[in-house]
């Protein structure tokens, strides 16, 4: 899978409630906050299904685009 297939808008779990979409950036303000963990899993849609990640990888990636 290509980063380019991945939309930048993540989603994530906190204590059983969902959240999101959120763009990436706002996944790496949760984790320099502390509101999320960097080994917590993330996902993203796209036209095949869901992809899981870490939020730290799902930042990387956004960055790297």
């Amino acid at each position: 899978m290509k980063r380019a297939q991945l939309q930048d808008q993540w989603y994530y779990k906190t204590e059983n409630q969902t959240f999101g979409p959120v763009p990436a950036w706002e996944l790496d303000r949760l984790l320099a906050t502390g509101q999320i963990q960097p080994r917590q899993a993330v996902w993203t849609q796209f036209a095949e299904g869901m992809f899981f990640v870490t939020a730290a990888t799902a930042v990387r990636w956004e960055n790297a685009k």
